[in-house]
């Protein structure tokens, strides 16, 4: 069963689940209204920073319990953060393309930022890096969103 905890020194939610152990989403903080705090209610932007190393079929149950939890709460904005990633084999990237592929039925927008060494490789290399939205960092996600 999932638990939920708000710090308000940072004003981040934490949604961990024990059948989602491996990733800690992490929310916008400057999303949230006073209200919002309060009622523990969702932004619709979620970001994931998977906390492995290596995505393959042993760690990507993880990232698609993520996305169904992302949506089933309202999201409509996700990024996955893969910036600890270093290894990425075709199991990691077809959960890639079931998430983008969940996300954009729903109606949403599936992106990718910190994409480095080999899994970016792998995308170039099966022609498949143009299917996806890729930031080089958070940061140009977060501008994007604000300018929006």
């Amino acid at each position: 069963m999932g638990r939920s905890l708000m710090t308000s020194m940072n004003l981040t939610r934490l949604s961990i689940d024990s059948s989602c152990s491996d990733f800690v989403p992490e929310y916008f903080p400057e999303l949230f209204t006073p209200s919002q705090i309060l009622g523990f209610k969702m932004s619709t932007r979620h970001v994931l920073v998977p906390t492995t190393r290596i995505l393959s079929a042993t760690s990507t149950t993880d990232i698609l319990c993520w996305i169904n939890q992302s949506l089933d709460d309202g999201a409509t904005e996700l990024l996955l953060d893969l910036r600890n990633v270093m290894f990425m084999d075709s199991s990691g990237l077809g959960t890639l393309v079931v998430a983008l592929t969940r996300v954009q039925a729903m109606g949403g927008t599936f992106a990718l930022c910190s994409l480095g060494g080999q899994a970016r490789m792998l995308l170039e290399e099966t022609d498949t890096e143009q299917m996806f939205t890729i930031y080089s960092d958070r940061k140009m996600f977060e501008q994007r969103l604000a300018a929006a």
